[in-house]
């Protein structure tokens, strides 16, 4: 048997149905997902926080 040489994330689970899921993904816009993810990088790094592994974090977004 061979072991695992990295600790993988828990799988993602979706609180919506598949065809709701795909919508919402076909909606998004890369420039705007991208600048997101800077702003919330460089928060982590600023604050130097991290999320605990079993933690729900909500991605909803506020103009929806």
């Amino acid at each position: 048997m061979t072991k695992r040489l990295k600790n993988y994330e828990p799988p993602l689970h979706l609180d919506m149905d598949f065809d709701e899921a795909l919508r919402r993904f076909a909606q998004t816009d890369k420039k705007e997902a991208d600048e997101l993810s800077e702003r919330t990088r460089k928060k982590k790094k600023a604050g130097k926080v991290k999320d605990p592994p079993g933690k729900v974090v909500n991605r909803k977004s506020d103009s929806g």
